[in-house]
């Protein structure tokens, strides 16, 4: 028997892995999309690896639920093993390897394999330097140091259909190693030995032809170890030969045989509890009254504790104890989750996007991530949806219609009036490209894996699972004809059609005339399936990809030259791009590397930078920048010329949305800032605490119009060099009191970057900004003491603190309940309008009318959620900067922290410097700095009245337009003015419901009789808000959610452009108002 040992390192093959600086990485969860078939701990508990038939292992971070990493892997995961000290995680795969990733990073560094034997689990020594890897005819003893196994141990093994996690143990102590083989014998190893010590038989081979489901498990003491099967049930078997077997489970036998099912057991950090899953009986068949699902032995006694039904148990196939905490870990089909070890009651579950969108492997291997879309718009598919958005922006352009499964395929017409768009129910959906609506539908018994326009717009072809092949009028949906088919089974499936611009259609391996599907030229280079195909401008060429790692570049004439792209690569090639001139041939490949090739082959260049495999490519217009699409939910653009990454998207819905540079500034949406996160090694940071310094709204605008990258200040660098604070909240621990104040102890560390300033938020609202304290040494503590005003009800509290680079520490929470009383809280109303300015050429028309239609709404409709409403309207003439600060001080002397403030300002606004102005009446020069900062009323001035009123519920409306200046100015303006109104509302801990930003102006129109803005808060006031479930009340998100969403329709249909809303929610929601009956 001969051995091969393959050692890969990935990215730098001469540099230390320890020394290679790690990267900070944007993170979605993403989760599993198929069955769940191993997991495992790393030894201090702290992340959870889970393995699974979608070829991927995702590393989980249990103190928060989030996924740190994932690794993508050639084949399905059978076996899981982290090394003792975390660092490394060892994998046996489908295809009888075994593969040993950095946890860290995700690189392998070593692939082990035999020639003439097969693995199926794996598990690393108590040393950590050595590990052993068993297969049905051998086990091998490995050592990290070694190129080949350092010895064999030869003999039998139980063949494992699945489940193969468990099929063999070693003891904690790295002594003993556990095997059932074929023949139904229990074999021990000794393993410093080398030697086999015992051997008993399990079963009697002549009666049953395999052994079923087994899994065993050694007894943390290392004296015994629990097997269970099918055949045999489940029996503890001692180290010591002397003691003989003790039966805790005997299945049940029927005349037609064995009437038992068993998933898989675990033993608890103590050693005795004993948890099972198995099913006794046959369904539909004689059952045991106990056949229940889920049963808990007592190792001490070996009685059974308890049987509980827990539904469905069939879809259990893993579990394990948490190593540490004696919290137990099961599996429910491709969701890992924490469980209640008594009933299996799930307590988190760790999930995605993609666990929400399940469908087979090979099937999401045939999707492309997005579809161009010159001159700037990216098609994209979601999940069951299909957006457009503007990769100048990274804003949403269009939502189209979501079909009721996952979206495989999409395609764009030539005439760019049409997209199509193809799922996994069988649907196909033909919309208007611009305005998103539905043209014509269509629902195929098998789900539609790819759709593709003629080169005239006037067919669609549709190719489903079946290998159906259908044409349609492209524009009505009138069925034309069933194409000839080739495909008979799944694999053979065409994954792609594509038309020259002569009018030939390809799929499967040929190029076929459309008519009647006759084959004009066949493809026979690949030696594997057809993944992508792509024509030349002239038609006279395709470029094709396959599974089997290569690329050709085909002439349809003149011979029929074939010409190999590149080197064949070890795994499939997904997708290939050609450059708009032709010069270029891009492609993308499972193993997360985009390479460029010059036509006749020569690579000239690799973009790494993915972190799974490239699904879709496109190149720009004009030819400067190259959009990716990964099977993760990254999309990336790169500049060509300089070979770089400019920057990641990342979207999960309309609302949801995130941009980033490799320097690890951002640009997001608020709900994209809660769903994503930033990862470095083995660290989660939130977005919200790099807010201050790495948020920079219209990012993609900025980057690309200058073509620069940042490269000073990089958040990698900040977290290295200056690493946020830590805090914990010390005082007090209790969850209830009917006391109405408490003090509050917060500690805060130095762990590098200083400690600048102590943040405390109440239900959202900020009630501590203290930055008066002495400086502390790295490694050193201060403990500071406030005082609280405890709401009724719950009350969140939440401490943080900034450290020198104005990085925030993750928050510490303390949730107290004080019981409600009968509710008094008054609401508070300043609404300030301004029509009249001292400079004739300010005036507006509608804000005076607006200011006073929103208070009279909100006391019309808010009467009963409030023992009384004030409201204070200050318009024109009186709205001067002096009057409207003196009320605010006179609020915050009255208003208590269990009421409500609104205040709505209309009029203008200006931004200068970074700067956001108020323009009281009596302001005449909105962009001269000095004028500004003497007549008009600067941001923080509101901040600090805002700090200074109790009222933990506070809304800020705010309809402010701009005039004058040049487009360059104004889109400086939008941008400074978001960062703006985003660091209010944080600072604050308030509401923000703000006008358009970006390059736009807010608007007023006669026919409304209002701006734009407030037009929209009042038709959501009234009741259009009011969301599922309709309750008549009208909450702050879901006013919120209505002007994300209808201004932008708004001003398309009155400005015929999109004006888009700038809000931000930081605190708790609560009703405003009462639906208007």
């Amino acid at each position: 028997m001969r051995f091969g040992f393959a050692l890969i390192l990935s990215i730098l093959l001469v540099t230390s892995l320890a020394a290679q600086e790690l990267p900070v990485e944007l993170r979605i969860e993403a989760g599993h999309y198929s069955s769940v078939t191993a997991m495992t701990f790393s030894d201090d508990g702290k992340i959870l690896a889970s393995g699974a038939y979608d070829r991927s292992i995702v590393l989980w971070d249990i103190e928060s639920g989030r996924e740190l990493r994932r690794i993508n892997c050639e084949d399905n995961i059978e076996s899981l093993d982290f090394s003792p000290d975390g660092n490394l995680i060892l994998s046996i795969i489908q295809n009888g390897k075994g593969l040993i990733h950095e946890v860290t990073s995700g690189r392998l560094i070593k692939t082990l394999s035999v020639e003439d034997g097969y693995l199926q689990s794996g598990k690393f020594l108590p040393n950590g330097k050595e590990m052993i890897i068993a297969g049905p005819k051998v086990a091998t003893i490995w050592s990290m140091d070694k190129d080949e196994p350092i010895a064999f141990l030869d003999g039998e093994r139980s063949y494992c259909n699945y489940n193969c996690q468990h099929s063999m143990d070693i003891s904690p102590d790295g002594k003993w190693m556990s095997t059932v083989d074929r023949n139904g014998q229990v074999s021990l190893w000794n393993i410093p030995k080398r030697k086999l010590i015992n051997q008993c038989q399990y079963y009697d081979a002549s009666k049953f032809s395999h052994s079923g489901i087994t899994s065993i498990a050694f007894t943390p003491d290392s004296k015994s170890f629990i097997i269970g099967s099918e055949i045999q049930g489940i029996i503890q078997w001692w180290v010591d030969p002397a003691k003989e077997p003790r039966v805790l489970l005997t299945p049940q036998k029927i005349t037609t045989g064995i009437s038992f099912k068993f998933n898989d057991l675990a033993i608890n950090k103590d050693g005795t509890i004993l948890s099972a899953v198995y099913l006794e009986g046959v369904q539909d068949k004689f059952q045991r009254e106990d056949n229940l699902g889920y049963h808990r032995f007592d190792l001490q006694t070996g009685q059974l504790i308890e049987s509980k039904d827990v539904g469905d148990a069939n879809d259990i196939t893993n579990m394990i104890y948490h190593p540490v905490s004696d919290t137990l870990i099961i599996n429910r089909g491709a969701i890992p989750q924490i469980v209640d070890s008594r009933d299996l009651s799930p307590v988190r579950l760790f999930k995605g996007h993609l666990t929400d969108n399940l469908v087979d492997y090979w099937i999401m291997k045939a999707t492309k991530k997005h579809v161009f879309v010159p001159p700037n718009t990216i098609i994209e598919r979601v999940g069951r949806q299909v957006f457009a958005w503007d990769y100048t922006s990274g804003k949403i352009k269009t939502t189209y219609p979501a079909h009721e499964d996952i979206v495989l395929g999409s395609a764009a017409s030539t005439n760019q009036q049409l997209l199509a768009t193809s799922a996994a129910d069988g649907s196909i959906y033909v919309s208007d490209m611009e305005s998103g609506d539905t043209l014509w539908t269509r629902k195929l018994f098998q789900s539609v894996l790819t759709v593709g326009f003629s080169p005239d717009s006037e067919q669609l072809i549709s190719i489903d699972m079946s290998g159906r092949v259908v044409a349609w009028q492209a524009a009505s949906g009138e069925y034309i004809q069933d194409l000839p088919r080739t495909a008979r089974d799944w694999y053979q499936t065409p994954m792609t059609v594509a038309f020259t611009s002569t009018g030939l259609v390809t799929w499967d391996n040929a190029l076929r005339e459309p008519e009647k599907g006759q084959e004009v030229v066949s493809f026979d280079s690949h030696e594997d399936r057809l993944h992508d195909i792509q024509t030349s401008k002239d038609g006279k060429q395709l470029l094709t990809t396959g599974w089997d790692g290569q690329v050709f570049l085909r002439d349809l004439y003149y011979g029929g030259k074939v010409t190999p792209i590149g080197e064949k690569l070890e795994d499939k090639v997904y997708c290939a791009a050609f450059s708009p001139d032709e010069k270029l041939i891009a492609t993308g490949a499972a193993d997360n590397v985009i390479r460029i090739y010059q036509p006749d082959g020569t690579i000239q260049y690799e973009l790494t930078g993915h972190r799974s495999g490239v699904v879709s490519l496109s190149f720009s217009e004009d030819g400067n920048h190259l959009i990716s699409g990964s099977q993760d939910g990254t999309v990336k653009i790169w500049d060509l010329k300089n070979q770089k990454e400019l920057y990641t998207h990342v979207l999960l819905d309309a609302n949801r949305w995130t941009t980033m540079l490799p320097s690890g500034h951002f640009y997001s949406t608020q709900e994209g800032m809660q769903s994503m996160y930033f990862v470095k090694g083995n660290e989660l940071y939130s977005l919200d605490q790099f807010f201050e310094e790495f948020y920079q709204p219209k990012l993609t605008v900025n980057l690309l119009g200058s073509n620069l990258q940042r490269e000073a200040s990089s958040l990698s660098n900040q977290i290295a060099n200056k690493p946020p604070p830590k805090v914990e909240i010390v005082y007090p621990k209790l969850k209830e009191t009917t006391e109405p104040q408490t003090e509050l102890i917060v500690k805060v560390t130095d762990q590098g970057g200083g400690i600048e300033e102590i943040k405390v938020l109440q239900n959202g609202k900020r009630v501590v900004a203290d930055s008066e304290f002495k400086s502390t040494k790295e490694g050193g503590s201060i403990a500071k003491s406030y005082h609280l005003d405890l709401v009724p009800g719950l009350n969140v509290i939440q401490a943080s603190a900034f450290g020198s680079s104005r990085i925030e520490s993750k928050a510490d929470e303390l949730r107290i309940n004080r019981p409600a009383d009968e509710p008094t809280a008054a609401c508070y109303v300043l609404s300030i309008g301004i029509n009249e300015y001292t400079n004739p050429r300010l005036n507006l028309n509608y804000a005076v009318d607006d200011a006073k239609s929103v208070a009279n709404l909100i006391e019309e409709q808010g009467q009963s959620l409030f023992t009384k409403i004030e409201t204070t309207l200050i318009t024109n003439e009186e709205a001067t900067r002096e009057n409207i600060l003196k009320k605010l001080e006179e609020l915050s002397q009255v208003i208590k922290p269990t009421d409500v403030f609104y205040f709505f300002y209309a009029g203008h606004g200006s931004m200068m410097n970074e700067k956001f102005f108020f323009i009281p009446t009596n302001c005449t020069r909105l962009y001269e700095e000095d004028a500004l900062m003497l007549e008009a009323l600067p941001v923080p001035e509101v901040v600090d009245k805002l700090k200074s009123i109790k009222a933990l519920k506070q809304v800020l409306f705010i309809d402010a337009c701009h005039s004058g200046g040049s487009t360059q100015l104004l889109a400086s303006r939008g941008a400074g003015e978001e960062k703006a109104l985003a660091q209010l509302s944080r600072s604050a801990g308030v509401h923000i419901l703000a006008a358009a930003g970006s390059d736009q102006t807010a608007t007023e129109f006669q026919e409304l009789g209002h701006g734009l803005f407030t037009y929209t808060v009042l038709e959501a006031l009234k009741g259009k808000a009011d969301g599922a479930p309709a309750d008549e009340k009208i909450t702050v998100y879901e006013l919120k959610s209505f002007l994300d969403d209808q201004v932008p329709a708004y001003s398309l249909k009155y400005k015929n452009m999109p004006q888009y809303p700038n809000t931000f929610s930081i605190g708790h929601d609560f009703p405003i108002v009462l639906k208007k009956r």
